[in-house]
């Protein structure tokens, strides 16, 4: 009895090895993944803060665009500006408000 005893124990014991090293082995693979997390998580908030200088630069060009392309505008108040007017439509607004102010 004493025999199957210490059988049994030293089954236990090995076991119990194998699963220190199970154990090791995972800890090891959680620190890898950690890490690698970690790293994933820096790339994420550097690739944001990219994105976001990239967006104000472009909203900074496209303003620039937009008032590029204004430059040889002229405003004339009290001349009212419709969507889709041709531009005899507004030549002709422009002679009649200038006929009724110039003398």
């Amino acid at each position: 009895m004493l025999g199957s005893l210490v059988i049994r124990i030293e089954k236990v014991e090995s076991e119990l090895f194998d699963k220190e090293l199970e154990n090791g082995k995972l800890a090891k693979e959680i620190e890898t993944l950690g890490k690698s997390l970690n790293e994933q998580k820096n790339e994420t908030e550097r690739l944001q803060k990219q994105i976001k200088t990239q967006s104000e630069n472009n909203e900074i060009k496209m303003n620039e665009l937009e008032q590029y392309s204004r430059r040889s505008n002229i405003k004339i108040e009290g001349i009212s500006d419709k969507e889709n007017e041709n531009i005899n439509e507004t030549a002709e607004k422009v002679i009649n408000a200038l006929n009724k102010n110039i003398p």
